[in-house]
């Protein structure tokens, strides 16, 4: 019977204290403490307009994972400063989490506590949060606030997705991709099915650079992006970097991240070699590159003016040549600097140094 009265008694005041109609599906998210469910069923209050209202602190639009813990720390000086005044303190506080405006979870913790934990929430809803305190004066008499202002968030478990991430100048000699000078544009895709994405970001690795830069989308977070950024490269020109990308939500989830590998010229030669320095047993081959079909052949030549290599392209289309760092007989070069000409048009060549 006393279980029985004490579980009526605390239904009276939620229906009472927290205002849950037959529509609302009002249940407990904690365990009441018993000194405060002694307190609650013997309670019979109205609000009092005298004492200050309670304030929570902001909450993001966004909340990571399912739980959700709501804090009254830094909004409250005001609050007890007022109560000091009127000589009194509060005993406890009643917190409640509506979720969608329909079903509510709710209850009480002490009055030194700052916050309160709401757990196994619904994903991707809105969820409004409110607080009120229950203040007692020296003589013993019980005042409660009124509610504050709702605290709104919605819960996000789920990472965003990157969809697209590519360099829209990007060209290719052979398999080496390249682009023409340091300054970039970067088209990026993503979504976010249960949030919103508020960064994308850009890592460049290279010969003695790794930096990493974070677009903010203008301090405008949303669910899908389709933009192009603008990006200028630190590394060295000839020499291989990687570029990576991915994008962080509200709830600072990240994404998968994807990457690409490339170099860049510094000008528009009219013959280009990459990688360059060239490293046989790490490369493969160093791939020479002419925008002239007409181009069938290349000769490699070392540093006194040797004929070490005559290249040919694997069919009359190709725009590259590719040298494996070998010599006629099929054996590797010294390490050094090399030239390679075109067509034996001394206009069109490149130098290319070997490493070993």
């Amino acid at each position: 019977m006393k279980n029985r009265a004490i579980f009526i008694g605390l239904l009276f005041v939620a229906v009472h204290v927290f205002g849950f109609s037959h529509q609302n599906d009002a249940k407990l998210a904690w365990q009441t403490p018993a000194h405060i469910e002694a307190v609650l069923i013997e309670l019979m209050l109205e609000v009092d307009p005298e004492l200050p209202v309670p304030v929570l602190d902001h909450e993001k639009p966004f909340t990571r994972g399912l739980n959700n813990t709501v804090t009254w720390m830094d909004s409250m000086d005001a609050v007890y400063e007022q109560l000091l005044d009127m000589q009194m303190t509060i005993q406890f506080w009643a917190v409640e989490a509506r979720i969608a405006g329909i079903d509510t979870v709710w209850g009480f913790v002490d009055g030194p506590e700052r916050s309160a934990a709401f757990l196994n929430l619904p994903e991707g809803i809105g969820i409004e949060y409110r607080l009120r305190y229950y203040a007692i004066e020296a003589s013993g008499t019980m005042h409660i606030s009124d509610w504050s202002r709702a605290e709104i968030s919605v819960q996000d478990a789920s990472r965003p997705e990157i969809l697209t991430f590519d360099i829209l100048q990007l060209q290719n000699i052979g398999d080496n991709p390249w682009v023409l000078g340091p300054q970039i544009e970067v088209h990026v895709q993503a979504m976010d099915t249960d949030g919103q994405i508020m960064q994308i970001a850009i890592q460049e690795i290279g010969d003695e650079v790794d930096r990493v830069l974070f677009d903010d989308l203008d301090a405008h977070p949303r669910t899908v992006i389709d933009t192009t950024l603008q990006y200028t490269l630190l590394t060295d020109p000839n020499m291989p970097l990687t570029i990576k990308g991915w994008v962080v939500d509200v709830a600072e989830f990240y994404s998968d991240t994807l990457e690409m590998q490339f170099f860049y010229m510094a000008s528009d030669p009219k013959v280009v070699c990459f990688p360059n320095p060239f490293v046989p047993y790490q490369d493969h081959c160093t791939v020479i590159k002419i925008e002239n079909e007409e181009a069938q052949e290349a000769k490699i030549y070392d540093p006194f003016g040797n004929l070490i290599r005559i290249l040919h392209k694997n069919s009359l289309s190709d725009m590259a040549f590719k040298w494996d760092g070998t010599n006629e007989q099929g054996h590797q070069v010294a390490s050094g600097g090399y030239f390679c000409i075109i067509n034996d048009d001394r206009d069109l060549y490149c130098k290319i140094a070997v490493i070993r």
